[in-house]
């Protein structure tokens, strides 16, 4: 489905949720939000798409957008950290294998990642690992 300027966010958004589905490692869940009640882990939560318009010339007839998007992992503490470290990689790898596709089909370019430090955080008794991987794309 192609990405159109009015609903870039959406679409977005739909693509990517899609395509780390498909790929997401064996017993893991994705999901738009954070499980209320009851969660089950490991879980990929997939935030809004952050969209930031880029004009490049002073009458702002050429632009492009910036789309930031942020996975949140969560996985049982008792798993350890490499349990994180597959769901980031899982990602990662989702994303590079699927690169041409991402240009050709919708536009997409993926100009960049960043991930965060893992933090232990207790949730209804339980400990979680918590973490996040951050990627850029360019549209247009």
């Amino acid at each position: 489905m192609p990405i159109t300027e009015s609903t870039i966010r959406k679409d977005v958004f739909k693509e990517l949720f899609t395509l780390i589905n498909a790929n997401k490692p064996s017993g893991w869940t994705v999901l738009a939000s954070f499980p209320e009640i009851k969660p089950v882990f490991p879980v990929i939560v997939i935030n809004p798409a952050n969209v930031i318009f880029n004009y490049i010339t002073l009458t702002g007839t050429v632009r492009f957008k910036t789309i930031e998007i942020t996975f949140d992992i969560y996985t049982l503490a008792k798993d350890g950290k490499s349990k994180m470290d597959e769901g980031k990689d899982n990602i990662s790898n989702t994303l590079n294998n699927n690169i041409t596709i991402l240009f050709n089909t919708l536009g997409l370019s993926l100009t960049g990642s960043s991930d965060s430090n893992v933090e232990t955080i207790i949730l209804d008794e339980q400990k979680i690992n918590f973490g996040s991987l951050s990627i850029t794309l360019k549209y247009g």
